[in-house]
């Protein structure tokens, strides 16, 4: 038989897994596949671009979720990719591009995650898939 003491434990214990699961279950809907960013602004050489439409979806983005946005020139396939940002911001620019160029763009988001190693915790950021691709012109 268990005293107060043990089930106030091992109710607290159940508490803390099951909001640890729940934590995990969200963490895992952002290292799947991104939206398709979508244009916000352009001009001669730079683009805006949305990552996460809506207000209500950017506010359920974890507070540790890092976004990358990459892109390249139409008919060149060398990726390059943005500085990576802290979500709080769902709009991201991409300057320095040349006037008149279609670009294309895709995102994924990423989270640091901590593994157990042999000198401790080792952190590895862990990444989605990315999004689809979309396609935009500069002026």
């Amino acid at each position: 038989i268990m005293d107060d003491e043990e089930v106030l434990d091992n109710l607290r214990k159940h508490v803390e897994e099951t909001s640890q699961q729940a934590q995990d279950r969200d963490s895992a809907k952002w290292e799947r596949q991104m939206p398709r960013p979508t244009l916000v602004t352009k001009d001669c050489h730079s683009i805006t671009l949305n990552l996460l439409r809506g207000k209500a979806i950017a506010a359920s983005v974890p507070p540790d979720c890092v976004l990358e946005v990459w892109f390249h020139v139409e008919g060149v396939p060398d990726w390059i990719v943005k500085d990576a940002q802290r979500v709080g911001k769902t709009q991201v620019l991409v300057s320095g591009l040349e006037m008149g160029t279609t670009y294309h763009f895709r995102s994924r988001a990423g989270r640091q995650r901590s593994t157990p190693g042999e000198r401790g915790e080792i952190m590895e950021m862990r990444w989605g898939e990315f999004s689809v691709e979309s396609a935009y012109s500069t002026s």
